[in-house]
């Protein structure tokens, strides 16, 4: 087995471990409050820094917009997707206005990061759903400490995912 060497260090309040292998890095710095096995977490590491990286499926990823309150306009076009950070029923005005915004051909999504419980969860996704959402990450605490991939279709027609790491309700996947 190759010798890897360890770097360790803090950013912030959280630590990270990169190691270094003969096919590269790899790292090892999982996020707190997120459902990660830290043996898990360490072997991908050991992994990518020893084995290097499968090939890869696409020469480039297109990223999405973040809007996390007010914004302008031009600064949401031209992405072909715009994700809203939502905690409250006040950000059901900031997707309505992100729709507005970027018109029916841009994707829209909504990530809640677990501050809902299920109940408003639920009711939240049903409000949000006419905006055509492409999904809605971590709807639910439930959802980010979910260690499996269930589906429960809601009143909505919205698919609401939990899966590690994830946790996403979702109109156009049923798994992760």
């Amino acid at each position: 087995m190759p010798l890897l060497t360890e770097h360790r260090l803090r950013l912030g309040d959280r630590p990270v471990t990169l190691l270094e292998g003969p096919a590269g890095w790899g790292e090892c710095s999982p996020l707190p409050g997120y459902p990660s096995d830290p043996a898990s977490c360490r072997a991908a590491a050991e992994e990518a820094a020893r084995d290097g990286f499968p090939p890869a499926r696409r020469t480039s990823i297109p990223v999405n917009a973040l809007v996390d309150g007010p914004f302008l306009v031009h600064d949401v076009r031209g992405y072909p997707a715009v994700k809203v950070k939502v905690r409250d029923a006040a950000g059901l005005a900031l997707v309505r206005a992100v729709r507005d915004a970027v018109g029916p051909n841009v994707g829209v999504r909504v990530d809640a990061n677990g501050a809902w419980d299920v109940d408003t969860a639920v009711s939240m996704i049903a409000k949000l759903a006419r905006f055509d959402l492409e999904y809605v990450e971590q709807p639910s605490r439930a959802s980010v400490a979910g260690s499996t991939c269930r589906s429960q279709p809601t009143s909505a027609s919205v698919r609401l995912l939990t899966p590690v790491n994830c946790g996403c309700a979702t109109r156009r996947t049923s798994s992760c």
